[in-house]
């Protein structure tokens, strides 16, 4: 059985570019997010049922974006009757690549970083593709107001829950794949993920831009992925440029180890007593998932 790849990441990591690249390989197609597979996983674990697995993807509001008709979705699951459920969610790729013309499918779906071990679990051929990006410039694809401290700590969440799940499943099975260095060296970073997915390199997939519209249509917010119309560009976001000094060191009190870990350079070789004590009144006050005790640990 060929590799089933996921691709997964924290929010605003390049998950989106990722799959337009592969999606524009002429054997692989990649839907719109499918929250589903991991969140009816469990209901499923005991006993599948097609009838009802069909009513519960009418009710997903992500799975209308696959565009497949009820016929298509029915002759998947039942021609012949998969017999569980991790069978029945490869009938669905599999008839979403085949209507695209392809023989191979994957799945980019960001929440799934924190269900790696569950999906493994599901789907023995399963590879997993962690895109990983300076938080900073992460923090720049929040538009909608968020704040610096709720960046940082969810990023870092995120980022240490992919990389902890990777290192149980080993390098076999999963692989980082940065963003900068997707940029910097396009080619040479996509042949890297084609080894490990054991997936034959394409020209066409360092044109994605040309069929970015195909993409975009798919995602739930469509106005935050304009760049994908583009090809490989550096510096669309730069927190050097666009973030102010406070900003970067209040993430850097709540992050700071993260990208220590991850070795990207800091900007204060110690956060100013003034920022950290910032970071932790803001984390406090909004109620973010993590403890005060929590906070006063990874505060740095």
């Amino acid at each position: 059985m060929k590799p089933f790849p996921f691709f997964f990441g924290a929010n605003g990591s390049g998950t989106t570019l990722h799959r337009a690249i592969f999606d524009s390989h002429p054997d692989l197609a990649i839907p719109g997010e499918a929250r589903f597979v991991a969140k009816l996983a469990n209901r499923y674990r005991e006993g599948y049922d097609t009838e009802r697995f069909m009513k519960d993807l009418g009710k997903d509001d992500r799975f209308v974006n696959w565009g497949l008709e009820p016929d298509d979705v029915e002759m998947a699951l039942n021609d012949p009757p998969a017999g569980d459920y991790p069978e029945a969610v490869r009938r669905l790729y599999d008839r979403y690549a085949g209507l695209q013309g392809k023989t191979r499918y994957g799945d980019k779906t960001q929440s799934n970083i924190h269900h790696l071990a569950l999906l493994a679990d599901l789907f023995p051929e399963g590879k997993f593709v962690h895109a990983v990006r300076d938080g900073r410039d992460v923090a720049l694809a929040h538009t909608d107001g968020t704040k610096i401290e709720q960046v940082a700590v969810s990023w870092k969440r995120r980022v240490d829950a992919g990389r902890a799940a990777g290192k149980s499943l080993g390098p076999d099975r999963y692989i980082e794949s940065r963003f900068e260095g997707l940029i910097d060296d396009t080619e040479g970073s996509v042949r890297r993920l084609c080894d490990f997915l054991e997936l034959p390199f394409d020209p066409s997939m360092l044109t994605y831009y040309e069929r970015a519209g195909d993409i975009v249509s798919t995602t739930a917010v469509p106005d935050r992925h304009k760049d994908i119309f583009l090809p490989p560009t550096k510096g669309l976001r730069d927190w050097r440029r666009e973030l102010s000094d406070d900003q970067v060191a209040r993430f850097e009190a709540l992050a700071g180890d993260m990208l220590d870990e991850l070795s990207y350079e800091r900007k204060y070789e110690k956060v100013p007593l003034s920022a950290r004590a910032a970071a932790l009144r803001q984390v406090v006050r909004d109620g973010a998932r993590y403890t005060v005790r929590r906070v006063k640990k990874v505060v740095r």
